[in-house]
């Protein structure tokens, strides 16, 4: 018995991993664009990231709000702002492993 649901979970595991759009998001269209515009008018910094005062000298970037951020945007199907602040959060916030 056991035999037959082999192959019935080997097409479901095929059928689960889906298709890659090589890491691009899909194109979506946000529902509002409110809380985006006071985001990037009072605190998006220049490196795209969030910080705790726009034109601070020293500026502390929120990683907790960065995450927060995220989701809204997840949740509002802003692919583009999402995908702009997450290569900004890569390039900024990311460490390399090193090993030594």
């Amino acid at each position: 018995m056991y035999k037959k649901l082999i192959p019935v979970f080997a097409l479901l595991l095929l059928a689960s991993c889906g298709q890659s759009s090589g890491g691009l998001p899909a194109k979506t269209n946000p529902k509002s664009q409110t809380v985006e515009t006071h985001v990037t008018e009072n605190y998006l910094a220049k490196n795209g990231l969030i910080a705790d005062y726009k034109k601070a000298k020293e500026p502390q970037y929120l990683s907790e709000s960065i995450g927060l951020y995220m989701n809204y945007l997840v949740l509002n199907h802003d692919s583009k702002t999402f995908h702009a602040l997450y290569l900004a959060t890569k390039k900024e916030l990311a460490f390399k492993k090193k090993f030594y």
